[in-house]
């Protein structure tokens, strides 16, 4: 009772005073006395007063006992880990591989048996063990204190790290005084602190510090350092930590009195992999009497030590399913490697292939590159899931594509990641930094493949990324500084040909609280796609083609190497470890239909459903209404990506307006197309903001058909001329065609026509004659002429109302006229649009460009035939023209033989626009028509000698090739 303390001195003396003084012999007097006296005492009153205060006292000594207690007991609370001790059962010689890492603790271990000299001189102070993620840090801590048999205190880093101040530093202080004083003198205690780089990191100077936490681990590492530097010699405590990011940590831990001893471990090698398979197959000695033990080992490159456990745990396992005798064999290790290792369903590349097709139409190329450096990347990594090692290091073959937006290229790489079930994500580079900085660092990418790969870091490290934009990245494109795209470019140089990267377990910005996968790179898929806007000039400048001659600059792609993307801005470094390089072309209108029909993931099945969903059942897309859209997405210039907005904006009328009950099924045409853009003003122009030059015309129409020189450059010149700058009747021109041979006229109306992306429509003059050209009607009242040239032009404008009024007319045999001097035909039919009046029926023709044309025959005997400038001389001579018509006409001759090499020109060019189009039933017939340059020859003097046109022998092409088809 502590309240009588105060009384033993008293109590004492008084004691003292009376053996001495003999008045000891008197205490039976005094008793007697005092006794009598307190019988004569009322006592109820002395109760009644004197309890009371007892109660009222004993209430306040224990308020004030629990004042106390709480007051002592807060900071206890925050302090103290209450953490046992364990003394593990762990020993060197059950670990395997760690031979030199034993050799130097021996020292380590000895000392702490047995404490003897200078701790930090003749033994290290401290022990740090370094090394990636499962290769037995936490082991070999365990072992040194079991090997000693001494207490083991065991913290992560993470229980140290803390927000508010004083907190972690607290925890640490307490964490070396609970473990002192729980040590016996002559018997040391170890403290074992893992993933020590969360509170010894090091520190930084300038505006920064104390940021995020960042300040209170660096109190918690002093007194980390205070704690270890205050022990003296042969003190209680002994220190060992692990991190797996040595280069992190402070260089002031590295004192002499402080972590006197390294050891880093690494992924075992393969004498160590045996050392580590033999120690785990002695559980299982008895099974694994057969086991090729160095071929095993030979087999797991790359593996932890827990992974090894792994293994032989899974072989055990497996072995244990046929019998619970059955001896382990090769079979049981690789069916145990292959649930360590992910899983891909590896396909050849025409399997690949035939699933892009499937859903992705058009660029074949493309594919098939794709295909097959996927296929073999994956065969590469799948043989890793055997015990042979091939008998040369295959390396992975990177991708890089090029190619124009909407062509496909992003849809290829995630349908064949999705086709093979492995991790993929997309990244755009035009958001990555060097640093972080403004943007993202490129290891977030990594960071996002873990997430596609739930946080499962081996099938994360069999993942795809892809990395679109990768053009803008290029030095001196886009609006990046050459510093910052270079820094980025080395980064990902870092990344695309493999390395160990630290990639943050979770997102948080804490510095200091972050826990690191060890992400290694080596087997991840790089795919970067690109536009490469411009980079054909640097194709053609290298073939040293001239500007005139580069056509058709997307062809040009299929002739790119590594300098022409080196050229263009990008370190030969990362080029070089892109060994793949393809591109994609541009889409024709007949792919783009072929994309909205498709079975898989065609927009008209999307769309019909949707609308089915709405309410409008059975809804059907005619062909025209789906060629329709297909033009008008291939006008817009962004390839399949135009395909939807163009669905959205025809069909935006159509889905406002919800449908009645018993409504018939909605029938989408290309008038309902037309009509729901136009309503929303979004039809694309055809050649109002066009603006070719003549020069450009002229190679674009070489490149459609062959031959017909003068002609092609006078038609180059009015047309360029008329679309670009209409101005008013008076200053239109026609252009005379005088083709007495070839029959090239109407093939060049249809390329002039294709050329400006206008409609075509003919008149055959020669059905004017004889008759009166107003006499006969159609059933609306309107000229029978009137009503077929807008028929035709409007079948052939894809349904674009607005362009049927800027298309080119042809007025064939005009000649037929002139030699009958049909005056009144001229002038009711030819010369209204020759000087751009409205025909019959108000049909405006002021923007409509018209063509004359005619053999214009002369007598056999009549001048000379292969001048050209004296047919024209004839034509006008023997066919007189009316004066409205000679002021305005420009006449040109045709060819008047073809050229062989022109006509092989066109054979070639024709045979492939046929394979594309029956490109389809070839693929469904798995037929290959391989090309005939002998059918070629053969053609092309058969169309000199008999005098073909080239309808004729596009004709004739056309009937070989169905002949081979079958």
């Amino acid at each position: 009772m502590r309240f009588l303390r105060p009384l033993a001195v008293p109590s004492l003396a008084i004691v003292f005073y009376l053996i001495f003084s003999g008045e000891w012999r008197n205490l039976g007097t005094w008793a007697t006395t005092a006794f009598t006296w307190l019988l004569g005492v009322p006592w109820a009153l002395v109760l009644a007063v004197s309890l009371p205060l007892i109660f009222v006292g004993l209430a306040i000594r224990m308020l004030a006992a629990s004042f106390r207690q709480m007051v002592a007991n807060q900071p206890s609370q925050v302090q103290t880990l209450g953490r046992p001790s364990e003394k593990p059962e762990d020993r060197f010689d059950r670990l395997g591989g760690l031979d030199q890492a034993k050799e130097k603790l021996e020292p380590v271990v000895s000392w702490l048996r047995k404490p003897y000299g200078t701790l930090g001189s003749d033994v290290p102070r401290a022990v740090l063990i370094t090394g990636p993620s499962g290769c037995g840090k936490t082991a070999l801590a365990r072992a040194i204190a079991g090997e000693a048999a001494t207490a083991l205190y065991t913290y992560s880093g993470a229980e140290f790290h803390e927000l508010l101040i004083g907190m972690g530093s607290s925890r640490m202080r307490q964490a070396f005084s609970e473990a002192s004083g729980n040590a016996a003198r002559n018997r040391p205690v170890v403290i074992f602190i893992d993933q020590i780089d969360l509170i010894a990191t090091e520190r930084s100077s300038g505006p920064s510090v104390g940021a995020n936490g960042d300040a209170e681990a660096h109190r918690t590492m002093a007194q980390l350092m205070t704690a270890m530097d205050d022990l003296v010699v042969n003190d209680r405590v002994y220190v060992i930590a692990a991190t797996s990011r040595p280069r992190v940590i402070d260089p002031a831990l590295f004192a002499p009195t402080r972590f006197g001893l390294r050891i880093d471990l690494g992924l075992p090698d393969e004498a160590q992999r045996a050392d580590i398979l033999s120690l785990l197959l002695k559980e299982h000695s008895r099974l694994a009497a057969g086991v090729d033990i160095r071929a095993i080992a030979a087999g797991v490159a790359g593996f932890t030590g827990a992974e090894l456990q792994q293994l032989v745990q899974g072989a055990a396992a497996a072995a244990a399913t046929r019998s619970t005798a059955a001896p382990l064999t090769l079979d049981d290790f690789i069916e145990a490697k292959t649930r360590i290792l992910p899983r891909v369903d590896l396909r050849d590349p025409p399997d690949l292939v035939r699933h892009l097709d499937s859903r992705i139409e058009g660029q074949r190329i493309a594919k098939e590159r794709l295909a097959v450096a996927v296929s073999n990347h994956y065969l590469r990594l799948m043989m890793a899931n055997r015990f042979e090692a091939p008998p040369v290091a295959i390396r992975k073959a990177n991708v890089m594509m090029l190619g124009p937006t909407g062509t496909g290229k992003t849809m290829l790489v995630e349908t064949i990641a999705r086709y093979l079930d492995v991790p993929f994500v997309i990244t755009n580079a035009t958001v990555l930094s060097g640093t972080g900085y403004g943007g993202v660092t490129v290891e977030k990418m990594l960071y996002r493949l873990l997430i596609a790969g739930s946080f499962n870091l081996r099938r994360a490290e069999y993942g795809i990324i892809c990395v679109d934009e990768f053009d803008k990245l290029a030095l001196g494109h886009g609006e990046r500084s050459r510093a910052s795209s270079g820094a980025v470019q080395q980064e990902l140089l870092k990344l695309v040909e493999g390395s160990v990267v630290d990639v943050p377990k979770n997102e948080a910005q804490l510095s200091g609280n972050l826990d690191f996968y060890q992400f290694d790179t080596k087997n991840v898929l790089f795919v970067c796609l690109g536009a490469f806007n411009g980079l054909a000039e640097h194709v053609a400048r290298r073939l040293s083609l001239p500007e005139d001659a580069l056509g058709d600059r997307s062809a040009l792609m299929d002739h790119i190497l590594p300098e022409d993307v080196i050229e263009y801005g990008f370190l030969p470094e990362l080029v070089g470890r892109f060994p793949v390089i393809t591109a994609t072309l541009p889409l024709d209108h007949a792919e783009l239909v072929r994309i909205l029909q498709n079975e898989q993931n065609g927009l008209t099945h999307e769309y019909a459903e949707l609308l089915a969903l709405q309410g409008r059942k059975g809804t059907v897309f005619t062909q025209d209404g789906v060629e329709r859209i297909a033009a008008e997405a291939l006008l817009r210039g962004v390839g399949a990506r135009g395909l939807r907005g163009v669905m959205e904006n025809a069909l935006a009328t159509t889905m406002y307006e919800r449908a009645e009950p018993g409504e018939p099924a909605l029938i989408i045409d290309a008038e309902l197309v037309g009509r729901g853009l136009n309503s929303a003003a979004l039809v694309s122009p055809s050649t109002g903001g066009r603006v070719l030059t003549p020069h450009q015309v002229s190679r674009k129409l070489a490149n459609l058909l062959p031959g017909a020189v003068r002609a092609r450059e006078t038609l180059a010149v009015a047309s360029s001329r008329h679309y670009g700058s209409p101005g008013g009747s008076a200053d239109r021109q026609c252009v005379v065609l005088v083709d007495p041979r070839t029959g090239q006229r109407t093939a060049l109306v249809k390329a002039l026509a294709e050329v400006w992306d206008v409609p075509w429509a003919v008149l055959d003059a020669a059905a004017l004659t004889g008759q009166d050209a107003e006499a006969v009607k159609d059933a609306h009242g309107q000229p029978w002429w009137v009503t077929e040239i807008v028929e035709e032009l409007v079948s052939r404008s894809s349904g674009r109302p607005a362009t049927i009024h800027r298309g080119v007319i042809l007025v064939d045999a005009i000649d037929v006229l002139l030699a009958q001097h049909s005056g009144r035909t001229l002038t009711s039919v030819v010369r209204p649009l020759i000087e751009g009046r409205p025909l019959p029926g108000g049909f405006p023709t002021d923007r409509l460009m018209v063509v004359l044309a005619g053999s214009f025959p002369t007598p056999p005997g009549d001048g000379d035939h292969t001048d050209p400038a004296r047919l024209v001389e004839e034509a006008r001579a023997h066919y007189p023209m009316p004066t409205w018509l000679r002021d305005r006409a420009v006449l040109a001759v045709t060819d008047l033989t073809h050229d062989h090499e022109g006509l092989l020109d066109f054979i070639r060019r024709h045979d492939h626009e046929l394979r594309r189009k029956y490109q389809p039933i070839l693929d469904s017939r798995r037929q290959i028509i391989p090309v005939s340059a002998e059918l070629h020859e053969n053609l092309a003097h058969r169309a000199a000698q008999e005098d073909w046109s080239l309808a004729d022998l596009s004709l004739h092409l056309e009937n070989a090739f169905l002949r081979n088809l079958g």
